[in-house]
């Protein structure tokens, strides 16, 4: 003890198989200064009366008992008690190395940042990790966010959980409630609210990954909700003149729109309005930000607009134009 406090915020709602691994993995960290804030979600199996025991068995525990309100709300009402000056989220169908709250601080101590970031490891059954020493590099908080638009470091750089933060970073910034895609509209901010950010490539953090079926989640009208956080994002470079992100977030959006458009009209079922809102955006997206966009992809993006499954050759043809090149 004697230590910086920690807060550990998880987010609990019908994971009722998978919670005593996650709560354990957070106990037994070696890194032991912690408060560990599990927020009940209005849970309807188990995990509430789960929770209610862990508390009686560690004093670092505090319990929220809530209403179901989504991810976001859960992880708010958690920012909201947290004493700690250092905060990491653990999603709780996921568990962590014993030395993940360690590792990190320790990395946001000897260089001065004010988020830290680790490698993650996707599993569904056996976790299997890299042996490889790790790699650290600091970066700017605006290199950070560029990061957001490179493929190789997209989901790392996104998601919120395989992260340590300053507790000031979130002075002004909160999760943003009843939307899918939650971390997508928080990730820019708390990038460009830093000053320095950290990243190691050690593997720390365990995402557990669940079969909820990727054709079913794209054709969701709600994924709309992931259109409307990137727009968000380009609005704020657009406005604040970081042009450099507004570049690469631009591009990204393209691309992306074109893609998912010929994927959902790949799927079976009727989707002709989300085709339609998919168009909308796109078009909307590149209209307004044109004059940041190269030849290329200008051109994409007229083509896009009067013959969209035209993209799906260009997807095909880059693939293969990569593969020729390797």
């Amino acid at each position: 003890m004697g230590q910086s406090l920690i807060s550990i915020i998880v987010p609990i709602y019908k994971v009722e198989p998978y919670l005593h691994r996650c709560v354990d993995s957070i106990i037994n960290q070696t890194y032991q200064d912690l408060e560990i804030i599990l927020v009940d979600d209005g849970s309807p199996d188990n995990c509430p009366q789960i929770c209610d025991e862990y508390q009686q068995k560690d004093s670092r525990i505090k319990v929220i008992h809530k209403p179901n309100g989504g991810l976001s709300d859960a992880r708010n009402a958690g920012l909201d008690i947290a004493q700690g000056e250092y905060i990491i989220f653990v999603d709780s169908d996921d568990f962590i190395h014993p030395e993940m709250a360690a590792v990190l601080f320790e990395l946001l101590q000897k260089n001065g940042s004010d988020i830290a970031i680790c490698n993650f490891v996707p599993f569904t059954h056996d976790v299997t990790t890299s042996n490889e020493a790790p790699v650290v590099e600091t970066l700017s908080g605006e290199e950070a966010a560029l990061r957001l638009y490179q493929k190789e470091y997209t989901t790392q750089s996104v998601v919120a959980w395989d992260k340590i933060y300053k507790k000031s970073v979130f002075n002004n910034l909160r999760f943003k409630v009843g939307k899918f895609n939650e971390d997508e509209f928080f990730s820019y901010k708390a990038m460009l609210s830093s000053s320095k950010i950290t990243y190691t490539s050690q593997e720390l953090y365990y995402y557990f990954l669940r079969d909820t079926g990727i054709s079913k989640a794209i054709t969701n009208p709600k994924s709309l909700d992931g259109l409307e956080a990137k727009q968000e994002a380009i609005a704020y470079y657009r406005e604040n003149k970081h042009f450099a992100l507004l570049r690469a977030a631009v591009s990204s959006f393209l691309n992306f729109t074109a893609k998912r458009y010929c994927f959902v009209h790949h799927q079976k079922g009727n989707h002709k309005n989300l085709l339609a809102e998919i168009k909308k955006h796109h078009f909307k997206v590149f209209s307004e930000n044109k004059f940041v966009l190269d030849k290329r992809l200008t051109r994409r993006a007229q083509v896009f607009q009067f013959m969209p499954l035209l993209y799906w050759f260009f997807i095909k043809y880059d693939k293969f134009r990569q593969q020729i090149q390797k």
